[in-house]
C-alpha cells in the first residue's frame, strides 16, 4: 500500500496551470491539491497553514523556484530535487523564432522534415476519440517496456485520456493533440497531448512507434507544436516538461531554461518514515536503471 500524499504545486508569481492545471479533475484523487505563490507573503503563510492541516504521512511542493527556499517551510524531513524545465518562448513569429536558432539546428530540422514525406501531422483541440489512437501508440513506445508509458498502468491511462474529454469553458483549460499518421496505411506513429492554459501549452506526454525512429518523429511533433503556438495570439510560451535522462533533445529547442525544485517532506511517523524508506529505494533503483540506460541504450527493464 502507497501511503496517501498530499500534493500543492507552487509558482513564482501568479499562480499557474503548470502540468496539473485542472483543478476539479485532480481534485477527485488530490482534495488537497491548490495553487500558490510562492513570493507572496499570503502565499508563503498558506503554504504554511495548509501543511500544519495535512494528515498525510508524505508532503510534495512541485515545481518551486529553486531560490525561493521553500523546503524551509516545512518542518519535516525534506528531500529536495532540482530540474531543469525547458521552455520556448512563442511570443514571436514562427520565422523569428527559427532565424534565433543555431545553423545546426536548423540543418538538423530541415534534414527532419525531408524524412517527414508521407506523414500526416495535425495539432487540434482533443477529442475522446483520440483516445484509442493515443494509447495504441504508447503501447508500443520504449516507455511501454520500461513501465512508464500512457498504457502501462490502468490509472495512469483513464486519467490522461480523461483530459480528452474535458470541458474548456468549464476549466479555462484546453486540451490538445499533436498526431502523426502515416498517410498510406492511415495508423496513428507518433503523438504529444497536453493543454493550453493562461497563454502558455503545457506538454504533458508524447510516444512514437519505434519503427519509425529514423524519421525524427520528436522533431515532427515539436515542429508542429512550436508553429501552433507561435501562429496563436493567445499562446505566448510552450512548457516542455522537466529535461529527463533522455531529454537533452528539449534542451535544442528551448529559448530558455528555468531551475526549479521538487520537493518531499516526510512526517516523523511510522508511516511517515516507512514512506521515506521506500522513496530512496525507489531514487536508488532509479538511479541504477538510468545509468544502465545510458551506457547500453534506452531499453533497460
Amino acid at each position: 500500500m502507497i501511503p496517501p500524499t498530499s500534493a500543492i504545486v507552487v509558482s513564482r508569481g501568479r499562480p499557474e496551470a503548470l502540468r496539473l492545471c485542472l483543478m476539479a479533475l485532480w481534485q477527485q484523487d488530490h482534495p488537497a491539491l491548490e495553487v500558490v505563490a510562492v513570493t507572496d507573503p499570503a502565499g508563503r503563510a498558506a503554504i504554511a497553514q495548509w501543511i500544519a492541516r495535512r494528515p498525510e504521512p508524505v508532503i510534495r511542493l512541485e515545481r518551486c523556484p529553486a531560490d525561493a527556499g521553500c523546503a524551509t517551510l516545512l518542518p519535516h524531513a525534506v528531500t529536495a530535487q532540482r530540474f531543469e524545465l525547458p521552455v520556448i518562448d512563442t511570443d514571436l513569429s514562427y520565422d523569428a523564432y527559427l532565424s534565433a536558432r543555431s545553423a545546426n539546428f536548423r540543418k538538423s530540422l530541415k534534414r527532419a522534415r525531408k524524412s517527414h514525406a508521407g506523414l500526416d501531422i495535425t495539432c487540434v483541440p482533443a477529442r475522446p476519440e483520440h483516445a484509442a489512437d493515443i494509447l495504441a501508440v504508447s503501447r508500443k513506445t520504449w516507455k511501454f517496456e520500461e513501465g512508464t508509458a500512457i498504457a502501462s498502468d490502468p490509472g495512469v491511462s483513464a486519467f490522461y485520456t480523461g483530459l480528452l474529454t474535458v470541458d474548456a469553458a468549464s476549466h479555462a483549460a484546453q486540451p490538445f493533440v499533436t498526431l502523426v499518421r502515416d498517410t498510406h496505411s492511415g495508423d496513428p506513429v507518433a503523438f504529444l497531448m497536453g493543454l493550453i492554459h493562461r497563454g502558455t501549452m503545457f506538454a504533458l506526454k508524447m510516444g512514437y512507434d519505434p519503427r519509425i525512429q529514423e524519421r525524427h518523429p520528436g522533431f515532427a511533433l515539436l515542429q508542429k507544436c512550436v508553429e501552433t503556438a507561435c501562429a496563436a495570439p493567445d499562446i505566448n510560451a510552450l512548457d516542455l516538461d522537466a529535461l529527463g535522462p533522455h531529454g537533452d533533445y528539449k534542451r535544442r529547442w528551448a529559448t530558455r531554461i528555468e531551475t526549479l525544485e521538487s520537493i518531499v517532506a516526510f512526517q516523523k511517523t511510522p508511516l511517515g518514515w516507512l514512506a521515506r524508506y521506500a522513496y530512496d529505494l525507489k531514487g536508488v533503483l532509479r538511479f541504477s536503471k538510468d545509468g544502465l540506460s545510458k551506457r547500453f541504450g534506452r531499453k533497460v527493464s
